[in-house]
């Protein structure tokens, strides 16, 4: 973990669409990972999410 601090800490000066990138990857993968979790069990899923049909 200190070793990807320290990445992302040196691309500040010179730009942030790297870690911009990453972190709109680590936050879709955790909208999706209980898509991915369920593995196709869309019920649960909605009931989770109280989703309405």
């Amino acid at each position: 973990m200190q070793a990807v601090i320290e990445f992302l800490a040196s691309l500040a000066p010179t730009s942030l669409l790297p870690v911009a990138v990453l972190l709109l990857m680590l936050g879709g993968s955790a909208v999706a990972w209980p898509l991915v979790v369920a593995k196709g069990d869309r019920n649960e899923v909605k009931r989770r999410l109280k989703v309405e049909e």
